[in-house]
């Protein structure tokens, strides 16, 4: 027990967790000492107390109440620098005990308690000054502007994606600032060259602490006009490469002690529209897969979080591969996508403290929780869209077919 509890009746005091002591008190009333108020006797730690504190420190009286073993009890924790320890009175009650911290010198109001972190989340505040990541589709887009956060925060990045020159700027640029950066060659729809790569990472060092799933590739057009190659093409990358990779490493992450995740996942992978089916496909299921991770091994310390941003200002559109004439996908406007830079740091920040989900731009949020609260107007939305196509389809051939004169009406 700690000093200054030893005035404490048996069983009238005991310690709780890292220095707190919680001090029975039975409520009863005692009589008026000399020359002492009414409104003194009720208000603030009793003299005793308050003759152990520095004159400028400041007495919280607002304290709040806890339970304990033996019922309602008085709970106060402090702070070190007062050096105020436990004070028991005369006839056993206990007004004033606290931790060996002593107590602290501000009250907080409603909005600084809410802000205040609790333990849970300081368990999920991870540094990662000194963690090796391996980071999918390192080479350009969101993938690149996630190495150098990493990099910015100590990690020890392997990079890997199959554009040689990106990854070897990329590479120069963060040993330039400082960084330890390792990069691979990869296509990651080649089983053999994943595990090739993958045993060149871990013969020096079989372990590793983040794993970053961001590789992704677009197909545009409908769905019954893309061949085989490009459904296995499109899933390779974005969806079995993921499954895979985890499926190999996850063993070596179980053992180090604050393992995370991060899937690159999208919004396409919550609402799904039109001509890209898949992509929408592809992503549903990397979502799916992310949170069927974290359900069975964050029990076991395991941080799995999916990024999931809107539009993003990425080459995505233009290297993906289209069914229309032109062989472009279409862009979507300038205004509604967001940087990579933002996308990164707000996965960076998701996973550090261990988020289920991290949306990004107003349209994810938006199109979120739209299909949370009324999913029917998503489908009532893309029902009109395909009744006003089917108009203008029927528009268009009607004014296509040529007339037929009297004299052929008549001869027919």
């Amino acid at each position: 027990m700690h000093e200054g509890t030893e005035g404490l009746a048996g069983g009238e005091a005991e310690v709780r967790g890292r220095g707190e002591v919680f001090a029975r008190n039975p409520r009863r009333k005692r009589p008026l000492r000399e020359g002492e108020s009414g409104a003194e006797k009720n208000s603030g730690p009793p003299a005793t107390a308050r003759s152990l504190l520095p004159e400028s420190a400041e007495i919280p009286y607002n304290l709040p109440r806890a339970k304990s073993a033996h019922g309602t009890q008085s709970q106060l924790i402090g702070a070190s620098q007062h050096g105020l320890a436990g004070v028991a009175r005369p006839g056993g009650t206990t007004d004033v005990v606290c931790s060996s911290q002593a107590i602290a010198a501000d009250r907080h109001s409603a909005r600084d308690r809410e802000n205040v972190t609790s333990e849970f989340e300081v368990a999920a505040m991870r540094d990662l000054n000194g963690r090796r990541a391996v980071v999918t589709g390192a080479a350009a887009g969101i993938g690149r502007a996630i190495a150098r956060d990493l990099c910015q925060a100590g990690c020890r990045l392997e990079l890997i994606d199959i554009d040689e020159q990106g990854l070897r700027a990329l590479s120069e640029e963060l040993e330039a600032a400082g960084g330890t950066v390792h990069w691979h060659l990869c296509d990651l729809t080649q089983r053999d060259q994943i595990d090739a790569t993958f045993d060149r990472i871990l013969a020096d060092e079989p372990t590793f602490d983040v794993l970053v799933n961001n590789a992704g590739v677009a197909c545009y057009g409908p769905a019954h006009r893309m061949s085989t190659d490009q459904w296995d093409w499109l899933l390779d990358i974005n969806l079995r490469a993921p499954i895979y990779l985890t499926h190999r490493l996850l063993p070596m992450l179980l053992e180090q002690p604050e393992p995370a995740i991060l899937n690159v996942c999208s919004i396409a992978g919550i609402v799904a529209g039109g001509r890209s089916c898949a992509y929408h496909v592809s992503k549903f299921g990397l979502l799916g897969f992310t949170e069927a991770l974290r359900a069975e091994y964050g029990r076991r310390g395991l941080n799995v979080t999916a990024l999931c941003p809107g539009p993003v200002q990425t080459d995505l559109y233009r290297d993906g591969v289209s069914s229309r004439s032109d062989g472009k996908i279409p862009e979507p406007p300038g205004w509604a996508c967001a940087s990579v830079e933002r996308v990164a740091a707000r996965g960076i920040a998701g996973l550090r403290r261990n988020k289920r989900m991290v949306l990004v731009t107003p349209l994810a949020y938006g199109l979120y929780w739209m299909n949370r609260i009324a999913p029917w107007a998503l489908d009532l939305a893309n029902q009109a869209t395909k009744s006003r196509k089917r108009r203008q389809k029927t528009t268009v051939a009607a004014t296509s077919t040529p007339e037929i004169s009297a004299e052929q009406k008549r001869a027919a």
